[in-house]
Formats: structure tokens, C-alpha cells, sequence
């Protein structure tokens, strides 16, 4: 069976953080301390993946292929602004994870354009050349912004993404 993106349900919610849990372990060895990738569990994801799916303001799709979830993503439109957002994409640390990733982020640029963005911004981790390289291929340009992310004492420095639709 073809893979096949479609709108997230309730039920998908513990997959989707297990997905999250295996991405974050695979995906942020030697970038997070192992202390905090120790802290990496579906109970710890859940509730921010239910609040994005109750939010009227934020789409999270998935990319399922033979009826599991291989990818998701967050992403949503800034209020009145023509900004569209990526929040969060995640897929399988496996062979073919970047061709879901992209496929993903394409479908989300898509859907922000069609209703009526005209931006769409994302943050990565400075650090994490893989994705940002990804993105970039994507048409993606790094707009010079950069912040610190906390996560439980440490820092990550993030830089801000922009694509224009």
C-alpha cells in the first residue's frame, strides 16, 4: 500500500508519541545530555499531541503507510497574520525517513498556502545539519533569527527557517 497522509484522530495519539519518543531517542543522541533523553516516553508527549489536535488553530496530519503511522506533523496559521508555522514533524529513524519528512512538509506548505499564507516559518536545531539541510533543499532559508530552547537545564540554540509561498 501507498502511504497516504491524512487528518490525526484521538486513537492515533499513542502512536503518535511512541513515534515521537523513537524519533527523539534515534534523532537527538549526542545533541541532548542522556539524562534528558533517559526522561523520553509516550506518557511525556501525550498531552502536548492532544492539546495540538484540539486546538482549532493547528493541523497535525499523519503519513500513514500499511496502517501505521510512519511520520507526522504539526503546523499551523499565525491568527490574522498570513504566517503559517511548522511546529513539529517526526518520522521513522529508518531508510526513507527524509523522503516522509519532505513529503510531509510539502503537504503542510500546501495546505498553509491554501489558506491564504503567503510565510511559512519553522525552527531547527542549529546543530542538527540533517534537517536543516533537508528544509533547505525545500527552498527553506535561514532568516537570521536564533533563540535558546530550555529543555529540562539544557540549552539548544535554534535558528528560524523561512520559506515563501
Amino acid at each position: 500500500m501507498s502511504a497516504v497522509i491524512r487528518s490525526a484522530a484521538p486513537e492515533d495519539l499513542p502512536a503518535l508519541a511512541a513515534l515521537k519518543t523513537r524519533y527523539l531517542t534515534c534523532r537527538y543522541q549526542g545533541f541532548a545530555r542522556a539524562d534528558i533523553l533517559r526522561k523520553a516516553c509516550p506518557d511525556r508527549y501525550l498531552p502536548e499531541l492532544t492539546s495540538y489536535l484540539a486546538s482549532p488553530l493547528c493541523h497535525l496530519d499523519i503519513l500513514e503507510g500499511d496502517r501505521e503511522a510512519e511520520g507526522y506533523i504539526v503546523y499551523r496559521r499565525e491568527g490574522d497574520e498570513a504566517d503559517g508555522w511548522i511546529l513539529e514533524t517526526r518520522s521513522h529513524c529508518s531508510e526513507g525517513c527524509a523522503e516522509d519528512t519532505s513529503r510531509l512538509i510539502q503537504h503542510a506548505a500546501l495546505r498553509l498556502r491554501q489558506d491564504g499564507c503567503t510565510v511559512v516559518r519553522t525552527w531547527l536545531l542549529k546543530s542538527n545539519y540533517r534537517l536543516r539541510f533537508l528544509y533547505e533543499n525545500l527552498g527553506f532559508r535561514f532568516d537570521g533569527e536564533r533563540r535558546i530552547d530550555d529543555r529540562d537545564g539544557q540549552g539548544f540554540e535554534m535558528m528560524r527557517y523561512t520559506f515563501y509561498l
